[in-house]
C-alpha cells in the first residue's frame, strides 16, 4: 500500500519534467480537470493527500458490473468510466488539480493542435487519451522521455 501523500498517474501518461509542482496540492484528494470538458475531472491524474477515500472502493465493491455498465455509457452529460465513478460516488464533490494546460498537456488538444508537436518548456507530463498512445506516435521529445 502507497501511503499518501500520493500521485496516481495513468500508465499512458508520459512524464517528461520534473513531477514536484504536483507534489503540494492542499486537498485530501483532488482530480486534473478533463481536458476535453473542463468542468468535469479527470482520473489520469489524480493526488491523494490522505488515503483514498473508502466510498469510493465500498461503493464500487457492493456491485461492481452495475456501476461499470452504468458508466459505460454517457450520463448526465458527456462523461464516462472510472472518473464519472469516483465523482459520483464522492457526490460531485472533488477538487480539481488546476495546473496550467502547458504543465500538463493533452498529447491530441495540446501538443498536436495547440502547439504543432513541440512541447512548452514548462511542460512535465503529456497526457495520451483515446486512440494515441505513446507507443503510437513519433517525436524526439517522446524517445527521450519514454523508453
Amino acid at each position: 500500500m502507497v501511503e499518501p501523500p500520493a500521485l496516481y498517474i495513468d500508465l499512458d501518461n508520459v512524464i517528461v519534467g520534473d513531477l514536484s509542482p504536483l507534489m503540494n496540492f492542499q486537498h485530501d484528494f483532488a482530480m486534473l480537470r478533463n481536458f476535453n470538458r473542463p468542468a468535469y475531472p479527470s482520473s489520469c491524474v489524480m493526488w491523494f493527500g490522505k488515503p483514498a477515500p473508502s466510498v469510493v472502493y465500498e461503493k464500487f465493491a457492493a456491485n461492481p458490473q452495475h456501476w461499470m455498465d452504468y458508466h459505460e455509457k454517457v450520463r448526465d452529460g458527456p462523461y464516462l468510466g472510472d472518473q464519472a465513478f469516483i465523482w459520483d460516488a464522492l457526490g460531485r464533490n472533488v477538487p480539481f488539480i488546476d495546473i496550467p494546460r502547458r504543465v500538463i498537456a493533452s498529447y491530441r488538444k495540446d501538443v498536436m493542435a495547440r502547439f504543432g508537436g513541440r512541447l512548452p518548456d514548462e511542460t512535465i507530463m503529456v497526457a495520451f487519451g483515446g486512440s494515441f498512445k505513446p507507443s503510437t506516435v513519433r517525436h524526439s521529445w517522446l524517445k527521450r522521455a519514454w523508453a
